[in-house]
C-alpha cells in the first residue's frame, strides 16, 4: 500500500533472483480500512516509495487512481469464506475482502507470473493462495521471510506502513497489525516503466 520500508526492499530483492522484470504496485485500498481506522491517515510516501523502489531493483512501479481501480457503481466483491473471518478477520469484519477484491483487479491488471508477499501477512497469504486457486489464475504466489526495524516492538510486529506511527500495544497484536502491505510482482508485459 506504499510507505515502503526494509521489508518491500527484501520483496523487491527476492523477485528480482526469480524473476526479470520486477513491478511494485501501490494503491492505498479503502475497501481493507474499517470504520475505526483512518484511511485518510495513512501514509503516502510516493516520491520516497518510487526511489526506494528503484534502488531495490524494480522496474516498474504502478500507481493506479481510485478510479482506474474501482469502476462507479462496482457491486463486485471477491470473497474467500471460510477464511477471512477468523484469525486477525475476526477483528477486522471486511477487511480481507476488501484486499482480496482489489488483489484480484491488481492482478488482472498487471497480469503477474509471480507475487511475493512477506510471511508476516501469512493468513493474507492463504486467502490469497486461495483465491488464486479458485480463479483459476496461473501466478505462483511467493510468501517470504519478514524484515524487521530496529525497535523492540517494531521487530514483534516486524515492518508496516501502519508501525511507523505504531505504538507497542497496536503492535502486539491489534488490529492495525494485521494488514497487507504492498506486494511485489513480476509480469508478463510490465505496462509501466521507470
Amino acid at each position: 500500500m506504499g510507505a515502503l520500508h526494509a521489508g518491500h526492499e527484501s520483496l523487491i530483492t527476492h523477485a528480482r533472483a526469480e524473476c526479470g522484470v520486477v513491478v511494485v504496485s501501490i494503491y492505498v485500498n479503502p475497501l481493507q480500512f474499517g470504520p475505526a481506522e483512518d484511511y485518510r491517515a495513512y501514509p503516502r510516501t510516493l516520491e520516497a516509495d518510487a526511489e526506494r523502489a528503484r534502488a531495490a531493483g524494480a522496474g516498474a512501479l504502478f500507481v493506479p487512481r481510485d478510479e482506474e481501480i474501482h469502476v462507479a457503481g462496482h457491486r463486485t466483491w471477491v470473497e474467500v469464506q471460510g477464511m477471512q473471518d477468523v484469525l486477525c478477520g475476526r477483528s477486522r469484519p471486511g477487511h480481507f475482502r476488501g484486499v482480496t477484491t482489489v488483489v484480484a483487479k491488481l492482478f488482472a491488471i498487471v497480469q503477474p507470473e509471480v507475487a511475493c508477499s512477506g510471511e508476516k501477512d501469512a493468513q493474507q497469504v492463504c486467502i490469497i493462495r486461495r483465491m488464486v486457486r479458485d480463479l483459476h489464475e496461473e501466478i505462483r504466489i511467493v510468501s517470504c521471510p519478514t524484515a524487521s526495524t530496529s525497535t523492540w516492538w517494531r521487530r514483534r510486529c516486524a515492518c508496516g506502513g501502519r508501525t511507523k506511527s505504531a505504538s507497542s500495544a497496536e503492535c502486539s497484536g491489534g488490529p492495525g497489525s494485521c494488514g497487507w502491505r504492498a506486494a511485489t510482482t513480476t509480469m508478463k508485459r510490465p505496462p509501466f516503466h521507470f
